[in-house]
């Protein structure tokens, strides 16, 4: 055994250039595929943390209109329950209502923390299988209940059980704690959620016309899912609606561990995730390649001594497990430099990732990629002692050309389809970059710049005259509006029954400011007008609404039933980008209120920003001290929409970058094998006067042909990626042909300065040296 382990270090030590190159392509390589493997085993098993997630499923309204299909997750409480009423599977209901609400809960000696929350049914902790640690799951069976998530409790009480006590929700209403959860894990639908509340009891709650709650059931292990949804669609509440209405609908139920990677739903990108899986493999893919290709680069060196072994006995099995220790050391030792490079990229790179990768939590992630790989290896190690290894021992020893040739092919092939795939990767990452400066740069319809959203409390809505009187002072404020909802979310569902046809809209309580402040055209109609008693519970609708419900400009003047009051439509505003350029515009209505004023919007000039927020803020505590001051701009506000494609890009542009990095190191192995092989052809044509510079283009022609042929293969398949994904977009770039020049461009000077280095290595040696033994 040790002549063994000694005859595989003997063999390490004599190829050293090689095993550095080695070690340093396999641990990059690696260290990429480990980070992927994690990052997508979150993805994929996103809410999967809950034990009864296969059971639970979120109704689901699938519409058609104008030839188009729609889903809608935000439905009203009577229509939820009546499935649970109606159909046994589905007597398992569990309901959340509009959210997040951001409350500011008392701590203490009247100071507030800011905790994420969202009010749901009494069926939630069960369902959802929380983790408590205080209190158990059943719970806010009452109206005044609330659960803490564990880093809430410990914001509000520290280490104390806080179970049975009492908190303020924006210091007014009171809430019992009845609980504490573990935190919930990152791949968690309402991970960005600290506390969940008893379900509202108010009036509105029970309307069919408030389509702004989210409904899960648990249906029994033994259910049939196509069955409970043939029975909700032949139920007689939905042959009732049917027959009363001209829709066309259907319902069906969402599996709960598909709605992240739901358009409508989650954050989630099911192409791209698909897309990393594949991106993963050809990186391990690419790795081996460089592997394999620099064990041919160096088969002259081993060659000889693997037929003296031959000559005196060794056997083939024996050669075998040689090759396959040797290849199992360098694999682990490349593993294990992975680890550190990929704790490196965490910590100096922590937000490359969707999630916080905590090494430690991954250990059986690890170990699976570390068996992987070394069955990897030991069949790369098979392939090498086989072209090593040779049937006849008197072929062994005949260093014949046609046999390198033959190896040169092998190795030319695996470039190109290196390059090939760093070309794709570069594609890829060119047209995501552009989509998202697209993105930034669209005009929305509206002016973003130099805009400042506030969130007001009610104690500062209560004296909202007095409010902005005092911050109209400061000269650099140049004029403000309120609101409920800002560009970037939204808003709330509607689904009102208008001339005997249900139409579903999002809507935005405002005040008569608004419109004038964001700048939006007027189409048909009129404004708000300034006095807001003369137009307070009117509307105005964008053009997408007339479009989608089929009226025309003499729709001014129809009647919008609200909370307990009919509002009139008295104008049509031009369609603007309210919320993400993913989607299409949807209907939107501005309805006129002096109530729902949550967000302040500010237009200052810019030119002294940090003193205009400052007396934003003197104000905002003269008339509340109790709530903290949150501001944000809206321009960045908005470009955090595209936070999922910058991060896109991000991980794209580091994975380029990794498989530039390893075809860089191929193409040297394999410049190292052609000079090996070529050797002797440029030593004679030395002798006969051929120049330096001559040399070099006969060495780099063949490398130049791998990179055009791998363009040529790239192109089509990432101008098809690229479409495909282009095709998630409502508003999207277009299909430049320069990005496709410029990846080629790139992959071709890549490939030549690696390879000329070699090349003038081999150009400028002494020929004496290639024919001496000739």
């Amino acid at each position: 055994m040790r002549h063994f382990f000694v005859t595989i270090w003997s063999s390490i030590r004599k190829s050293k250039q090689t095993n550095l190159f080695n070690l340093i392509g396999l641990s990059v390589s690696f260290a990429s595929f480990v980070l992927l493997s994690i990052y997508l085993w979150n993805e994929f098993t996103f809410d999967q943390y809950n034990k009864n997630f296969r059971q639970v499923y979120m109704l689901e309204l699938n519409t058609k209109e104008n030839g188009e299909n729609e889903s809608n997750y935000w439905l009203p409480n009577p229509m939820a329950d009546y499935f649970a009423e109606n159909i046994p599977e589905l007597s398992t209901l569990c309901s959340f209502a509009w959210g997040p609400n951001v409350y500011s809960l008392e701590k203490g000696g009247g100071e507030g923390v800011n905790i994420s929350t969202r009010a749901v049914d009494s069926t939630f902790a069960e369902m959802f299988d929380l983790h408590m640690k205080y209190g158990g799951l059943k719970s806010l069976a009452g109206n005044d209940g609330i659960l803490l998530s564990e880093n809430a409790a410990k914001k509000l009480f520290g280490d104390d059980n806080p179970v049975g006590k009492t908190i303020y929700a924006d210091f007014q209403t009171p809430y019992i704690i009845e609980g504490v959860f573990y935190n919930l894990p990152q791949n968690c639908s309402f991970q960005q959620f600290e506390a969940f509340s008893s379900f509202p009891t108010a009036a509105w709650t029970a309307s069919w016309e408030e389509y702004s709650f989210n409904h899960y059931y648990q249906l029994p292990a033994d259910a049939s899912l196509s069955e409970v949804i043939l029975k909700m669609n032949q139920s007689q509440f939905v042959k009732d609606w049917k027959k009363d209405s001209t829709d066309d609908f259907s319902f069906s139920l969402l599996p709960v561990n598909e709605q992240h990677f739901n358009k409508e739903l989650g954050s989630g990108n099911l192409l791209f995730a698909r897309s990393l899986v594949l991106v993963a493999l050809l990186l391990l893919f690419m790795a081996f390649v460089n592997y394999l290709n620099f064990a041919i680069a160096n088969a002259p060196k081993q060659r000889k001594a693997i037929n003296v072994r031959q000559f005196l006995g060794e056997s083939t099995k024996r050669l075998l497990m040689l090759s396959i220790g040797e290849s199992a050391f360098i694999i682990s030792l490349s593993f294990i430099g992975s680890i550190f490079l990929s704790a490196g990229v965490c910590y100096f790179w922590p937000d490359i990732f969707s999630y916080e990768f905590r090494l430690g939590n991954y250990v059986r992630i690890f170990v699976l990629c570390w068996v992987l790989v070394l069955v990897l290896g030991a069949i790369v190690a098979s392939i090498q002692t086989r072209m090593n290894g040779n049937r006849s021992l008197a072929r062994a020893l005949d260093r014949n050309l046609p046999r390198g040739q033959q190896r040169n092919f092998t190795g030319k092939l695996l470039t190109v389809l290196q390059f090939g795939i760093s070309i794709f990767l570069i594609i890829s990452v060119l047209f995501v970059e552009k989509q998202v400066r697209f993105f930034k740069n669209y005009d929305l319809g509206f002016s973003k710049e130099n805009i400042v959203i506030v969130d007001i409390p009610q104690a500062i809505q209560e004296h909202e005259s007095a409010f902005v009187s005092e911050l109209v002072k400061n000269n650099d404020i140049i004029d403000y509006a309120f609101s409920q909802f800002i560009p970037g979310g939204v808003g709330m569902g509607w689904g009102r029954e208008i001339d005997g046809k249900t139409i579903n809209f999002n809507c935005w309580p405002v005040d008569e400011r608004y419109m004038n402040f964001m700048g939006f055209e007027i189409m048909e109609g009129r404004g708000f007008s300034e006095n807001l008693k003369a137009d307070e519970n009117n509307f105005i609708m964008n053009e997408a609404a007339l479009k989608d419900f089929g009226w025309d400009k003499q729709a001014i003047g129809k009647q919008i039933p609200g909370f307990g009051f009919s509002g009139t439509l008295i104008g049509i505003v031009k369609d603007m980008k309210y919320a993400s350029l993913r989607e299409e515009v949807t209907p939107l209505a501005f309805w006129l209120t002096e109530t729902r004023h949550n967000k302040l919007s500010v237009k200052i000039s810019g030119k002294d920003v940090s003193g205009t927020i400052a007396h934003i803020r003197e104000v905002y505590s003269q008339f509340d001290k109790n709530h903290a001051f949150n501001y944000r701009f809206m321009d960045e506000q908005l470009d955090n929409m595209y936070k999922a494609e910058e991060k896109q890009a991000q991980l794209i542009s580091l994975f380029s970058i990794v498989s530039i990095l390893i075809s860089v190191i191929g193409v040297l192995g394999l410049a190292i094998l052609l000079s090996e092989y070529r050797i002797k052809e440029i030593g004679i044509r030395k002798v006969n006067g051929a120049k330096t510079g001559e040399i070099i283009a006969m060495l780099n022609n063949g490398f130049v042909r791998s990179v055009m042929l791998a363009f040529a293969i790239a192109c089509p398949l990432g101008y098809y990626a690229m479409r495909k994904w282009l095709e998630s977009f409502a508003y999207k770039t277009e299909l430049s042909w320069w990005i496709f020049a410029l990846a080629g461009v790139l992959a071709l000077g890549i490939a030549l300065l690696t390879v000329s280095f070699q090349s003038y290595r081999a150009a400028t040696r002494n020929p004496v040296e290639a024919l001496r033994y000739e």
